[in-house]
């Protein structure tokens, strides 16, 4: 039985001089010979994660009355390879505003794709906390190794 396993490990709460960013979340996706689509066949053309399947979460640090109510943050995102594919491609996007109600967040709500250079993902103005995050992948196929393939999702926020 050929067994893909497909890991993502989503990080990092990074702190610096005056932003900072939470993440949590973590998604697992197994590929079994079942997932074929049929005899002769191939798996589906793509498998999406659940739309809340990260959350960040974007403040001032150390934490900043002023700054949490309007400050420009804007984050960006990139992936670190650990055992990966060249053929697999990997798309994040923003299913919602978060939690506290602010709706002063832009970008972010199509599929991108993530490399392993950083690039612009959203930017908030004020802290937003509790932001769904979802992500597609593509490429899988029967043509692939049966193997682990696995990459870091690295967030970067920058208080402009």
């Amino acid at each position: 039985m050929k067994k893909i396993l497909f890991i993502f490990i989503i990080l990092i709460s990074s702190h610096s001089f005056s932003q900072k960013i939470k993440v949590k979340g973590e998604w697992e996706k197994k590929f079994r010979l079942s997932d074929i689509k049929g005899a002769g066949n191939d798996y589906s053309e793509y498998y999406l994660s659940k739309k809340n399947q990260t959350k960040i979460t974007v403040s001032s640090h150390p934490s900043n009355h002023q700054d949490d109510l309007y400050a420009n943050f804007k984050v960006f995102v990139h992936r670190e390879d650990d055992e990966w594919h060249p053929n697999l491609i990997l798309q994040i996007r923003r299913t919602g505003s978060g939690e506290n109600n602010n709706n002063n967040i832009f970008s972010g709500t199509e599929f991108q794709t993530i490399t392993n250079s950083s690039s612009f993902f959203f930017n908030t103005i004020g802290k937003h906390e509790k932001i769904p995050i979802q992500y597609k992948i593509l490429g899988i196929s029967v043509l692939l190794p049966a193997q682990t393939y696995s990459t870091e999702v690295v967030f970067t926020v920058l208080n402009l």
